[in-house]
């Protein structure tokens, strides 16, 4: 049996799913007596790649300008990233190595990063007298070359 993922809403201890046919469908395909694993919790709205690219487009975009970084490469893209992200994602050195870590962004749901980027990232450029556009006051950014290209 393929894993399969089924929204539903919580009401008065009940569910409300948002494809109850294709749930029931998938149920009925199960034989009686065999054993499967329900799995419940909270839906983590995981960031969009509209945010993905005026994070990378824009803002990072912006302060390697500032700073004379060259962002032309995946890879200058991908360092500016991780020395910003260490900035502020770190977390304790590795107990085995001793080497300095950081949160990974691609865990992040839009809560958080959204944190990340109009709290902690921003703010500090603005420190430097950079000012970078609210994402609703940048021109299609939808074109940007580097698009499809982030990793983090």
């Amino acid at each position: 049996m393929d894993t399969t993922h089924h929204l539903a809403r919580k009401r008065r201890d009940a569910l409300y799913f948002e494809d109850r046919p294709g749930y029931e469908r998938q149920l009925r395909e199960i034989p009686d007596g065999q054993l499967i694993e329900v799995i419940l919790r909270a839906l983590r709205r995981q960031r969009s790649i509209e945010a993905n690219r005026y994070y990378f487009g824009v803002v990072l975009a912006m302060i390697a300008e500032h700073y004379g970084i060259d962002f032309d490469t995946k890879n200058e893209r991908e360092a500016l990233h991780d020395a910003v992200a260490m900035k502020f994602l770190r977390i304790a050195d590795c107990p085995i190595t001793g080497s300095p870590r950081r949160q990974r962004t691609p865990g992040h749901d839009t809560k958080e990063f959204h944190h990340y980027v109009f709290e902690r990232v921003i703010p500090w450029a603005a420190e430097d007298g950079i000012v970078i556009p609210e994402p609703n006051r940048v021109p299609d950014i939808s074109v940007a070359p580097w698009r499809g290209e982030v990793s983090a």
